[in-house]
């Protein structure tokens, strides 16, 4: 797909999500800014900040943020709960591209790393697809 860049690392939360797509909309929906000063109109105004995938990459690598700084315990936790993922995603809803082509905002699994341990020490091994012809 000549349109698309090689590859891209999206970062995005697990804790008290259930799905990556939960996940992926939580991450983007952004937030409300008050207050904020526009040089434009040279006015404060209340903004939504939110991100957004400007080009989808052909490759697209996404990073659960499984590891949280505990406050209490001034540590880092390593968050163990389930997190549901598909393996066909469409990419749609998170991009700023418009495209006619619903093939280019689709993604298939092709493997997945799995770490084993906690936040301060343990192991990574990854799963594979064997198929990968069939990638796309």
């Amino acid at each position: 797909d000549v349109y698309k860049r090689q590859v891209s690392t999206q970062s995005t939360w697990v804790k008290g999500l259930k799905s990556l797509e939960e996940s992926l909309g939580k991450y983007m929906e952004g937030g409300t800014i008050d207050k904020f000063y526009c040089n434009t109109c040279d006015d404060r105004v209340d903004i939504t900040n939110r991100i957004r995938l400007s080009k989808l990459p052909n490759v697209l690598i996404i990073h659960l943020k499984r590891f949280v700084y505990n406050l209490d315990t001034s540590s880092n936790d390593k968050l163990n709960s389930k997190l549901k993922f598909p393996k066909n995603i469409s990419m749609q809803p998170y991009s700023l591209d418009e495209k006619n082509d619903e093939a280019y905002y689709k993604y298939k699994l092709a493997g997945v790393v799995v770490h084993v341990g906690t936040a301060d020490v343990g192991h990574y091994y990854s799963y594979i697809s064997a198929n990968r012809k069939s990638m796309g």
